[in-house]
């Protein structure tokens, strides 16, 4: 019996297909997943959204919550277990401790040591490179780059008693290493000039421990700029290409740190926290259209994507709210319900089409992909929004059941708020909240996501448009 040709063909491309889809099963991202048999066979629960994507498994955790398995990115995970959990991780070695010990015996003079400290605790504590008496942060030279951002945030988290397990050692020193990366520029010639007063007063011993520190932030500048020439070079073997990014010593590395970090308190500010508000507007249009384009700017080199995607995430917020999901149930509703309409709002905040008119607000992924970057990564931090508020209004509820009901809670007995004494005393005001404020924690985490999933796409490189 003869067998046809195109009949072979057909079979053989179908199993062809089959065996690259089963490969690629672990590449689609679902941000929930109900895993408990009576929310499975609920009809009104719609199966979870997939996204294919091509960034590494290792970039994702999974935690298990009341029936629902909820996938996120493990780093954004991980902030938010410190913050509940409040376990200090194994200490690692504090790169920057003991940078300004000296090793002189012999007695020296007041204004020598003053100088030599000065000039070391640039270096040792770059985060006091700031100015902290700043009273109004809605202004736009504060949003042009990343230097400005982190001016904005780092006032009225300086008032703040954030838990040892958020500020680890380990934060400490990728946090130290990314701002002297950033700052190199204007702290390597005031550096230089301090050694030279130092041996132009014949303290030579002393002048040599500074040049020790010069030695640790040349290197630390140094081996950013190789480590960021290297992973250009893996772009270009991948066939894509990237623009000059801003702070060239910053490695991808640090690039998504300051994204996911700076974009946690972007979002959450941008719903009124840390600094007094001056209306909804002004929060939207500068944390989150100038705040976001800063961090796209970092990562891709382009203004031009910056600025059209922050008006993006600026108009999407004006289109539709998401009040009627907020609360994961604990209030009004259903929380698995809330769960599947607050990943359609994120979903939606980067222009997905699917529950709301095509095009309404604009499309983040069409710019993305109109420059030639995947974006993949973006739908991915995007699609987090619904697990955000679900994980926590599951772990940052301290009231009893009543209470819920009653939608009340008492403040002064919210174990997970942070920054509440800095409510009235202006220009600042609170930070986080548990309980009926939980949300608070869901914008925190909503930013960490979409920062860092925006990083990633645009570190990727782009496969078009390259000069």
């Amino acid at each position: 019996m003869k067998i046809n040709a195109g009949i072979i063909t057909f079979i053989f491309l179908s199993l062809l297909i089959l065996n690259v889809a089963i490969a690629n099963r672990e590449n689609y991202f679902k941000s929930y997943e109900f895993i408990r048999s009576d929310l499975i066979n609920r009809s009104d629960l719609k199966k979870s959204y997939n996204y294919h994507h091509k960034l590494p498994l290792d970039v994702f955790s999974e935690v298990e919550l009341d029936g629902t398995k909820i996938t996120m990115f493990k780093d954004v995970l991980d902030v938010f277990h410190a913050f509940r959990y409040n376990r200090v991780p194994n200490p690692v070695e504090d790169k920057f401790e003991d940078l300004c010990e000296i090793s002189i015996s012999e007695a020296l003079p007041d204004e020598a040591l003053k100088i030599f400290q000065k000039a070391c605790s640039k270096i040792s504590r770059p985060e006091l490179n700031y100015d902290y008496t700043i009273q109004n942060p809605y202004q736009d030279k504060y949003f042009k780059d990343v230097d400005g951002l982190i001016q904005v945030f780092l006032p009225p988290l300086a008032l703040i008693d954030l838990p040892e397990s958020v500020l680890t050692t380990d934060f400490k020193n990728k946090g130290r290493t990314a701002l002297l990366r950033v700052q190199y520029e204007r702290l390597i010639d005031p550096l230089i000039m301090s050694i030279e007063e130092l041996e132009d007063m014949n303290e030579i011993k002393l002048a040599q421990e500074l040049k020790r520190v010069q030695s640790f932030l040349d290197n630390i500048f140094s081996s950013g700029l190789s480590r960021a020439s290297l992973q250009q070079v893996e772009n270009t073997a991948y066939e894509r290409c990237r623009e000059s990014l801003p702070y060239p010593a910053l490695t991808d590395e640090d690039r998504e740190f300051l994204s996911m970090y700076l974009g946690m308190l972007a979002w959450r500010v941008r719903g009124e926290a840390l600094w007094k508000k001056r209306g909804t507007q002004e929060l939207r249009k500068f944390f989150a259209e100038k705040a976001f384009s800063v961090l796209i700017n970092l990562n891709s080199g382009s203004w031009g994507l910056g600025d059209d995607v922050g008006e993006v995430l600026r108009r999407k917020l004006q289109i539709k709210g998401w009040s009627e999901w907020m609360d994961m149930g604990k209030h009004d509703g259903d929380k698995w319900i809330d769960l599947i309409g607050m990943t359609r709002r994120g979903m939606f905040q980067v222009g997905e089409g699917r529950y709301y008119p095509i095009g309404l607000g604009g499309d983040a992924r069409k710019e993305f992909r109109k420059r030639g970057f995947d974006d993949t990564g973006l739908k991915v931090g995007a699609a987090q929004m619904g697990s955000c508020y679900y994980l926590s209004h599951e772990i940052f509820e301290y009231r009893t059941e009543e209470e819920i009901r009653n939608r009340v809670g008492r403040l002064e007995d919210d174990p997970y708020a942070l920054g509440e004494d800095l409510r009235g005393k202006d220009p600042y005001t609170h930070f986080l909240h548990g309980g009926i404020r939980s949300s608070s924690y869901g914008e925190l985490c909503f930013g960490g996501t979409l920062g860092l999933g925006m990083a990633k796409s645009l570190l990727l490189g782009k496969t078009k448009n390259c000069h």
